[in-house]
């Protein structure tokens, strides 16, 4: 084996092994995605994302995507949460409106118009119909619907 050669086989071992470091730091991330899917219609849905970039990071960005085929599709963007809590609560207030509870952060979502806009918490008992939550069960993240809801938790 010429100079060149032996180059080449550390070189590609050197890499190797940087692979084999860096599969255990991207092991962390996670993307998760969930749909609520209105009146069991996929066309008309709200779709919540949350992504976990780094294995270190405390919090996890949210986004919403507002769906109702073929008239629109829009993602907005949400505060972002601890990366330890993965529960958003839905509540409905119409046909086409609803309230989203992030801990503290409340959200109006509108399928009319395809919008999300941050909201001041409501009055006693003005939050809606709670139909459920998005939130990690069992090691996935779901849509669980308010009858499996466990009794007198609040969201956060």
């Amino acid at each position: 084996m010429d100079a060149a050669e032996l180059i080449m086989a550390m070189n590609f071992r050197f890499r190797f092994a940087l692979l084999l470091l860096a599969v255990p730091l991207l092991a962390g991330c996670e993307q998760d995605r969930a749909a609520y899917m209105i009146d069991d219609n996929s066309d008309h849905a709200l779709t919540l994302q949350r992504e976990v970039k780094y294995p270190w990071s405390d919090k996890a960005e949210l986004a919403l995507v507002v769906a109702r085929f073929p008239d629109c599709q829009r993602r907005h963007e949400m505060k972002p949460q601890p990366a330890t809590s993965t529960k958003v609560s839905l509540y409905a207030l119409g046909e086409r409106s609803f309230a989203l509870q992030q801990g503290k952060n409340w959200y109006l979502a509108d399928t009319q118009t395809c919008t999300l806009q941050a909201a001041e918490p409501p009055g006693e008992g003005g939050g809606g119909k709670l139909i459920g939550a998005w939130q990690k069960r069992d090691g996935t993240y779901s849509f669980v619907p308010a009858a499996a809801e466990p009794a007198g938790k609040p969201a956060g």
